[in-house]
């Protein structure tokens, strides 16, 4: 179903009517934010929302478009009335444009593209209406916009499904590691007939050989960042470690999103700088979450986020972190945090896990062990998220080009066994 003479092409203000109307947010009320909206396919997510004092009313059938960072395609169809964010723009679906369809015209990459070049503000980039109603809209009669709604719904669920399937092999695979991460660090890498019974649940019928040891005897040194290093936030700089450096599903650092600071003079800035070899763990939110500061790093600081420990000369630091990383260890973790809903550690409580420690020797040869099985899984999760990746490329480039007319609908057969 290819463009052709018979759509028209209308500025979006004209197609759709923008609601403005402020609300009080009444407790128990239907809100949405931006945090609830999922990038790209418009399902919503439920979560602990921060709700804005005044926000903007929509009915059902309303088309949600958030202004904020478009480039992350946050839209939703409401289900139901509610209020949301000032920071989402209310589009009210005009009797030429269907919501669905106005929905994945919306959430098309051209579309999303076009309105992205619009912004202004570059740390947190926002969309005008002003500029965003004035774009041109193509759209095909009313019984063509509901065929291609039908088609793109239908091929759009089978994606999903395909995605969703692909999701659970990398949780089954993460679930497998850190299975065989936890036997490695707990019972060794040989069966050995002589253990010893601590009595504890997790940590029970260790080698004889091994100790049951709390981190601060392995430890020499364990501090946290300092408070309001933000308005240190630099271009260039030193490497300044956050929170989501810190991965759940494993003990590299994410070195995508490094921010980097000018480092402040006194003490401060000596105390929180951290060395290769040094664990850094997630003292809130991911709590317990553990990360080892790689060699060619850099000169690199540590958040109030992150707890710093450096391991005492003798004890193998990546050994370490895989047994930090390990379930058993995990579940102390979440045992020892407090906050009521501000979830966090206190040093303390990083100090304070016991960990089965074998003799030198053996920590280096399971450290060898994981490096090498967590290797292979890194592999295996490679080629299965870049067939996600793969997939939600074809889904977007599908959108796009069912609701700009660039495909033949009636002639299309998608082979997604291609793709799988």
């Amino acid at each position: 179903m290819k463009a052709n003479r018979t759509w028209r092409v209308k500025r979006l203000k004209y197609v759709v009517h923008r609601s403005t109307q402020k609300a009080a947010v009444e407790p128990g009320s239907h809100y949405i934010g931006l945090e609830n909206i999922e990038p790209w396919t418009g399902r919503y997510l439920p979560s602990e929302t921060q709700i804005e004092a005044e926000s903007v009313r929509f009915r059902s059938g309303d088309v949600l478009f958030g202004k904020l960072r478009p480039y992350l395609a946050k839209v939703y169809v409401a289900k139901d009335d509610g209020t949301c964010t000032s920071e989402m723009l209310v589009l009210r679906p005009g009797p030429e444009i269907s919501e669905r369809f106005l929905f994945y015209r919306l959430v098309s990459a051209d579309f999303i593209d076009l309105v992205n070049s619009t912004t202004f503000g570059s740390k947190m980039p926002r969309a005008d209406w002003e500029q965003i109603g004035n774009l041109p809209l193509a759209f095909p009669s009313s019984e063509e916009q509901a065929y291609i709604v039908s088609f793109v719904d239908r091929k759009t669920k089978e994606i999903d499904q395909l995605l969703a399937k692909k999701q659970r092999l990398i949780e089954l695979l993460d679930e497998k590691q850190a299975a065989l991460i936890s036997r490695a660090v707990v019972h060794g890498l040989k069966p050995n007939l002589r253990v010893q019974t601590t009595g504890l649940e997790d940590l029970n019928h260790l080698s004889a050989h091994w100790t049951l040891t709390r981190t601060k005897f392995l430890f020499s040194y364990v501090t946290s960042g300092s408070r309001g290093w933000a308005e240190h936030y630099s271009e260039s700089g030193q490497v300044f470690l956050r929170i989501t450096n810190v991965t759940r599903d494993g003990i590299e650092l994410s070195l995508d999103d490094l921010q980097r600071v000018s480092v402040p003079d006194g003490a401060e800035g000596e105390r929180t700088r951290a060395q290769p070899g040094d664990l850094v763990i997630s003292i809130t939110a991911w709590v317990g979450a553990v990360g080892i500061v790689p060699e060619g790093l850099g000169e690199s600081y540590v958040s109030q986020h992150l707890a710093l420990c450096r391991p005492k000369a003798g004890v193998h630091s990546r050994w370490l972190a895989y047994a930090l990383f390990a379930l058993p260890m995990k579940s102390q973790f979440n045992q020892l945090m407090y906050g009521g809903t501000k979830v966090q550690l206190a040093l303390g409580d990083v100090k304070n896990i016991l960990v089965p420690v074998p003799p030198p020797n053996e920590q280096q040869m399971i450290a060898q062990h994981l490096d090498e099985l967590t290797g292979k899984y890194a592999k295996a999760q490679h080629s299965i998220t870049s067939a996600i990746d793969r997939l939600r490329e074809y889904r977007s480039a599908l959108i796009t080009a069912a609701v700009t007319g660039q495909l033949d609908i009636r002639a299309h057969e998608t082979k997604l066994e291609v793709l799988a």
